[in-house]
C-alpha cells in the first residue's frame, strides 16, 4: 500500500483557495510575471516579490491598485466608465476587524448614463453609496461606493458587484486573500563552478516566514540542476536546509529555474546558474610506438596520466574520442 505522508494529508484536507497567479496576472506588470519555457503553462514570480506582494496590508494594496494600470485582458472592462480600482482585493486582515476600501465608478463618455449597482446579502461584506443616490451619471462625474469586509477567519473570500447601464452591464470582483505560506528563498542561486563529470553543491538555509504550514514541491527544467529534499513540510518559523546541485557532461556555462510549487498552485523561480569546465588532466606524451615483437611475444610501454585540477577524477579507455562516438560504436 502507497505510504501516506503528512503533507499528502494537508493537502487533502486544504479548502479551496484563489490563484494567487492569476491575480498577479491582472495587478502586476509583465516584469514581475515569468512564464516557463518549458513548461509553457506555468505562470511564475520571484521569490522577493512574492514576498513583497503578500507582506501589504489591505491599505497598501488598495494605494497600489490605485496606482498602477490593471490588465484588461483578464477583467471585465466597461465602455462607458472607468472602475478604479477594477479590482478589489484584501489582504493581511485580522479576524474580527472592520476593513473598507473605497471604488470609484466613473463616466468616462461624452454623454449622460445610468448606473444602477446591485448585490448580493452577505455576512461579511457589505456596500454602502456615498454621496446622493441619483441613478444618472454625467461625463466625467462619479458615483462612490465603500466596500467593507468583516471577516471571520484567516481564509480566502469572495463577492462580487454587479453594475448595469442603459448599455452594459459588468461586474467587478471583491477578493480577499486569507495566509499563504512563504519560504525566503533567493532569487539567484549561484553554484561553485566545477569540472565537467564532477557534481558540485551550494547548500542554503530557508526559512517559514508566514504563519501557516508550507507544503511544498520543487523541481528544476534542465536536468543538470537538482534539488534535495524536493518535497516536504515546513512549520511556520522552522528552517530547512536544502542542497542544490550542478553536474555537466559538457563544458560551458549552464542556466536554470528552480520551481518551487506550494500545495495550493502558487509557483515560485527562482535562478539557478552554474558552470562546467574541462579539468587540467593530461597524458605524459601524445602517442606510444611499440616495438616490433615475435608471435607469442609481447611488448609494453609506460605513460603517466597527470591531474593537475583540484578534483579527484574517476577514468576509464574508450576507442573513440568522445562518449557518443563510443557509444555509437558499441551498439553496432
Amino acid at each position: 500500500m502507497e505510504e501516506t505522508t503528512n503533507a499528502d494529508c494537508l493537502i487533502k484536507a486544504l479548502p479551496k483557495k484563489w490563484d494567487l497567479m492569476k491575480i498577479f496576472q491582472m495587478i502586476l506588470d509583465d516584469k514581475h510575471i515569468h512564464k516557463n519555457e518549458k513548461f509553457t503553462d506555468t505562470i511564475t514570480i520571484f521569490p522577493s516579490e512574492y514576498m513583497k506582494q503578500m507582506s501589504l496590508t489591505t491599505e497598501e494594496r488598495s494605494d497600489f491598485l490605485l496606482k498602477s494600470k490593471q490588465k484588461s485582458e483578464f477583467l471585465e472592462i466597461s465602455v462607458a466608465f472607468k472602475v478604479i480600482p477594477s479590482i478589489v482585493i484584501f489582504q493581511n486582515f485580522i479576524p474580527g476587524q472592520v476593513y473598507s476600501v473605497t471604488l470609484t465608478i466613473r463616466n468616462a463618455s461624452n454623454i449622460l448614463h445610468s448606473l444602477k449597482m446591485s448585490s448580493n446579502t452577505d455576512p461579511y461584506f457589505s456596500v454602502e453609496h456615498k454621496g446622493s443616490l441619483g441613478t444618472k451619471i454625467a461625463p466625467g462625474m462619479a458615483s462612490v461606493y465603500s466596500i467593507k469586509f468583516v471577516p471571520m477567519e484567516n481564509r480566502d473570500y469572495e463577492y462580487q458587484l454587479t453594475f448595469a447601464t442603459d448599455s452594459e452591464t459588468f461586474n467587478v470582483p471583491v477578493v480577499a486573500i486569507g495566509p499563504r505560506p512563504i519560504l525566503d528563498f533567493p532569487d539567484i542561486i549561484k553554484i561553485p563552478s566545477t569540472a565537467v563529470k564532477v557534481i558540485s553543491f551550494k547548500t542554503i538555509l530557508v526559512r517559514n516566514v508566514s504563519e501557516v504550514a508550507a507544503v511544498f514541491r520543487l523541481f528544476s527544467d534542465n536536468p543538470k540542476f537538482s534539488v534535495n529534499p524536493c518535497k516536504g513540510l515546513i512549520e511556520k518559523n522552522d528552517t530547512v536546509q536544502f542542497t542544490i546541485s550542478f553536474v555537466s557532461d559538457k563544458s560551458g556555462d549552464f542556466e536554470a529555474n528552480l520551481l518551487l510549487r506550494y500545495e495550493i498552485g502558487e509557483t515560485i523561480g527562482m535562478s539557478l546558474k552554474s558552470s562546467a569546465i574541462n579539468a587540467n588532466v593530461r597524458l605524459d606524451r601524445g602517442s606510444l610506438r611499440l616495438d616490433e615483437t615475435y608471435f607469442g611475444l609481447s611488448r609494453s610501454k609506460n605513460f603517466t596520466i597527470h591531474n593537475r585540477s583540484d578534483y579527484i577524477v574517476k577514468f576509464h579507455w574508450m576507442q573513440y574520442k568522445d562518449k557518443e562516438s563510443d557509444e555509437k560504436r558499441k551498439t553496432e
